[in-house]
């Protein structure tokens, strides 16, 4: 059963890194207020950005998403790009790194 559910998830991963680049050129842009300015960590004003691989992105990405970013205040903002076609992906990840909750509810 747990094989299942891990094969499923690397299905899904699959399916949503087939998506071309251009399709991801209208990935959704955060919030005006997400959109410029500072991280939520004060102290972390760089975020820690990684281009990966189709497959390494689904390890990190829990194979969920095109691409991801981790942010916590006390930390450094992590974003995790696919290797190629990652720029429309990009101001979507930064969004997160301001401080849009993953919920994309503000």
């Amino acid at each position: 059963m747990k094989s299942l559910r891990i094969l499923g998830g690397l299905l899904a991963g699959l399916i949503a890194l087939s998506v071309s680049p251009a399709d991801a050129k209208d990935m959704w842009p955060p919030p005006a207020k997400y959109d410029r300015g500072r991280l939520i960590n004060a102290k972390y004003q760089t975020p820690i950005i990684r281009k990966l691989s189709p497959a390494k992105l689904i390890v990190a990405c829990q194979g969920k998403h095109l691409a991801c970013s981790y942010a916590e205040i006390g930390s450094p903002c992590f974003i995790f790009l696919p290797a190629v076609g990652w720029e429309p992906m990009l101001r979507h990840e930064m969004g997160h790194c301001r401080g849009w909750s993953a919920d994309h509810r503000s």
